[in-house]
């Protein structure tokens, strides 16, 4: 079975993947096209699930083990990750209701740019989650001595 860690990774993966592929749509002309006007508005919705999947469920099980931990520096960390949060569920819940929501498909600039914006916004989270967050994860199961039941969490046993 693999470590909440090691699944928290592999949904970084999942998530830089799925960015790549919405960017190579993201082009005036491509979006022009009917049936990549559709593509695209079918990969944002399963970005949109995801994101919260991730956001409300992932997240919760890391964060559980940072936000009770022993040392303060480390309990905060937790919580400005848990604060940051919040801007990207208005970001994702806003563009929704601005572009996805009753589509027509005529994605204009102003759906270009703003698209564009949302998934530099989730990629810079990924990131420090990936270059901060997961590595404070492992450091407080192994160098500070996590309590058995929050340590069997992260490691799936």
């Amino acid at each position: 079975m693999k470590s909440l860690i090691d699944q928290h990774r592999e949904r970084h993966e999942d998530f830089m993947e799925i960015l790549a592929n919405i960017r190579t749509f993201l082009i005036s002309d491509h979006l022009t096209i009917k049936i990549n006007a559709k593509a695209v508005y079918e990969m944002l919705l399963g970005l949109s699930r995801l994101v919260q999947f991730h956001l409300s469920g992932e997240n919760h099980n890391i964060y559980n083990i940072l936000i009770t931990h022993q040392n303060a520096m480390i309990r905060g960390m937790a919580w400005c990750f848990i604060d940051s949060e919040k801007p990207i569920r208005r970001v994702f819940e806003s563009h929704y209701n601005k572009w996805l929501n009753n589509c027509t498909f005529n994605f204009t600039g102003d759906f270009i740019t703003e698209t564009l914006n949302m998934l530099d916004m989730l990629e810079r989270h990924i990131q420090l989650e990936k270059y901060i967050l997961l590595p404070k994860v492992e450091d407080a199961i192994n160098l500070y001595g996590q309590p058995r039941s929050q340590v069997s969490q992260i490691q799936g046993i």
